[in-house]
């Protein structure tokens, strides 16, 4: 399944709990990517495996300090911009602490 984001130069969108940062603008078709410290060029000619499973090309001009990433994975994989991401793990984090905390009560007799 495939997926387009407009991301800002050094700035990540996550695939799972992974981040992919945009490191640099080469044109509007060439950009490269850092995925777990390895660096990928990424151009509107083909699609390079960035993660296994997980397929990056260029979709063309963005404005100024943007890329057109357009990612193919397959529907398991979770693909999110920085700030869905970061909103998910503080949730996920508060339903963790308020369960254990309301948990506690449900043990005691």
């Amino acid at each position: 399944m495939g997926l387009i984001l407009c991301v800002k130069i050094g700035k990540p969108f996550f695939v799972d709990s992974c981040a992919v940062f945009i490191r640099e603008i080469i044109s509007p078709t060439h950009f490269t990517v850092s995925v777990n410290k390895k660096v990928f060029d990424i151009t509107a000619e083909e699609f390079v495996e960035i993660l296994p499973n997980v397929q990056a090309s260029c979709g063309g001009s963005c404005p100024e300090d943007f890329v057109k990433v357009v990612l193919v994975a397959p529907p398991k994989v979770i693909i999110t911009r920085e700030c869905i991401y970061r909103e998910r793990k503080k949730a996920a984090k508060v339903a963790i602490t308020n369960q254990a905390l309301h948990g506690s009560h449900l043990i005691q007799k």
